[in-house]
């Protein structure tokens, strides 16, 4: 509703940019509500013919550094841990055939249901 108010004189830029950044604060990890509330500022500038400046400021203000996103760094931390997951298998495979499923629990702290995996996937069948 606060495009609809009277600006006092600021620039139109400004203060849609203010509103942009406000809603993006309070509401930007909830996908489905800010995408009704940037809907529901697309409706309203309608109004007060604003919205080619609001597709412009909301334009500029998504080119945020991708680091930034709480899904960037999600995406990350799987990587990371996935890339952990290929070392420790890389590790149990080579100590496969010097010990026990056990021993190699005791020495690498692996998960043993980890080690009785990758024992399964190297044994060939008989």
């Amino acid at each position: 509703m606060a495009i609809l108010c009277d600006f006092k004189g600021k620039d139109k830029r400004q203060v849609i940019r203010q509103v942009l950044t406000r809603i993006d604060q309070l509401i930007a990890d909830n996908i489905t509500q800010y995408n009704d509330c940037f809907l529901a500022l697309e409706i309203l500038s309608e109004n007060r013919d604003l919205k080619d400046l609001i597709k412009e400021e909301a334009h500029m203000l998504s080119e945020i550094k991708l680091e930034n996103l709480p899904s960037y760094e999600i995406a990350f931390e799987r990587g990371e841990a996935r890339g952990e997951a290929k070392v420790e298998a890389k590790i149990v495979q080579k100590m496969l055939t010097l010990f026990e499923d056990n021993k190699i629990h005791e020495i690498t702290d692996i998960d043993l249901s980890v080690i009785k995996n990758i024992r399964k996937k190297c044994t060939p069948p008989l």
